[in-house]
């Protein structure tokens, strides 16, 4: 039997897809399966007979994982809930005219005005940022930045094994702008211990070869101490302090996603055991995790270095979801 090719479910959704399949081949390996047999597995899976059998012909027939996928069962709500289709239209409109980099106060009352002018809800100040940060991860890349690596770090949103509770991974990110591209990481699963900026960095000069000696590379304050050898090798000179942290840069670049992947810009601003009761999901080991972050990364990069149109596309998909 072929293995299963699960690349198109979700990391966090691939235990129970298997889970399913399991029983369905246990279901179709009787040779004369009789109602009391569908219904004993159609309740390990928690469907009805007729549900089951459905599924139990479909797999049969072709045998494709998708067919299996488990819905959203209390998906928790989000800023966006709740905004009128009126709202979001608003909302796109405004950003394309003042732009994503404009003042967030100065978009919410342009939205504001409008809002009340259509006679619709105005969305909440946390739900217009989501929308901006968006725009703002898929906007052109602006050609007037001085090119630089910024380093620092987000948390990839994917419940992870560890020890006897979940974490979300932590990744050291080394990004080259204005490109936005993701050229070094490294990835923690361990809460108590940082991801490698200096391992970030590194891996971002092996991966540039033929670093320009005018390269300026922008580090928070709390990792210069630990990038301060690597920059001192390759470029013979301190890296620029981003101030008490390069966090707001990293998100005005990336937004809330990289490669389809969710992440957060402050690692308390979810609960991964929350999040797998909400959804319904399995925690994912440290191998996996690690996997689905570098696959994203990847994604990411292809994303940002293919044709504009996608890309573009993209964002407009994403403003209105």
């Amino acid at each position: 039997m072929s293995e299963l090719d699960l690349s198109g479910i979700d990391p966090l959704r691939r235990g129970e897809v298997r889970r399913r399949i399991g029983v369905l081949d246990r279901y179709l390996a009787i040779k004369r399966p009789t109602r009391a047999d569908a219904e004993r597995h159609a309740g390990e899976i928690g469907i009805g007979v007729a549900q089951f059998y459905r599924l139990a012909k479909a797999w049969r027939l072709h045998r494709k994982p998708q067919m299996v996928g488990v819905g959203e069962r209390g998906r928790p709500r989000t800023r966006r809930d709740g905004v009128p289709e009126k709202s979001r239209s608003i909302v796109v409109e405004v950003i394309g005219e003042l732009g994503a980099d404009a003042k967030l106060a100065d978009l919410l009352r342009e939205v504001a005005r409008r809002c009340d002018a259509a006679g619709t809800v105005t969305p909440s100040r946390g739900a217009l940022w989501t929308y901006v940060m968006d725009a703002r991860a898929t906007s052109p890349i602006r050609t007037d930045e001085p090119r630089r690596i910024v380093v620092g770090r987000v948390w990839a949103e994917l419940p992870t094994l560890h020890g006897d509770g979940n974490m979300f991974p932590e990744v050291a990110i080394a990004m080259l702008l204005p490109e936005r591209t993701i050229i070094g990481s490294d990835v923690s699963l361990d809460p108590g211990k940082r991801g490698s900026a200096a391992l970030a960095l590194a891996r971002a000069f092996a991966t540039m070869g033929d670093v320009p000696a005018d390269l300026q590379v922008e580090v928070s304050a709390a990792d210069r101490e630990e990038v301060l050898p690597v920059h001192l090798a390759r470029l013979g000179r301190e890296p620029l302090l981003g101030g008490r942290s390069t966090g707001t840069t990293i998100a005005s670049n990336l937004g809330r996603m990289v490669g389809g992947l969710r992440i957060l810009h402050r690692p308390h601003t979810a609960n991964p055991d929350r999040l797998l009761a909400a959804r319904s999901v399995t925690p994912l080991d440290g191998d996996t995790a690690a996997t689905e972050v570098d696959r994203a990364i990847r994604r990411h990069n292809a994303m940002i270095s293919g044709d504009t149109g996608d890309v573009l596309a993209g964002r407009d998909a994403r403003l209105r979801a």
